[in-house]
């Protein structure tokens, strides 16, 4: 009967495993997850494309890594006042009332485009 327990092997790769999401999770970066881990680049595809688990687990790392940005983002253009900061998170959460639109005929003329404007600011607010 063969034994259930993991391999030394296994728990290595575990473990580089952990590290590699950790990192992901806070920079976003495939390299500096790499570097967290001891592995190599080439390492980390091979266990995403081979553990189904790690490759679900990467996605979700990259996820919670935007929405550390888009807290920071939030944060600069509601503190900072920052109207370019405001305008590129109004056109990634509100697409269809603030993103660019382009029509274009078949000879490549602009037919419409819709144009963000931002409100006056006012002190006190």
């Amino acid at each position: 009967m063969k034994s259930m327990a993991a391999t030394p092997a296994t728990l290595k790769r575990k473990e580089c495993q952990e590290k590699f999401l950790a990192k992901l999770c806070e920079a976003g970066n495939v390299r500096e997850a790499c570097k967290a881990a001891t592995i190599n680049r080439t390492t980390a595809y091979r266990w995403r494309y081979k553990y189904k688990d790690f490759a679900k687990r990467w996605a979700v790392a990259l996820e919670d890594a935007c929405d550390i940005l888009v807290a920071k983002a939030w944060s600069r253009a509601t503190k900072d006042d920052s109207d370019r900061v405001l305008m590129f998170l109004l056109k990634a959460h509100r697409k269809g009332v603030y993103g660019e639109k382009v029509d274009v005929t078949s000879g490549g003329e602009v037919l419409q485009t819709n144009v963000i404007v931002l409100p006056a600011k006012v002190d006190g607010t």
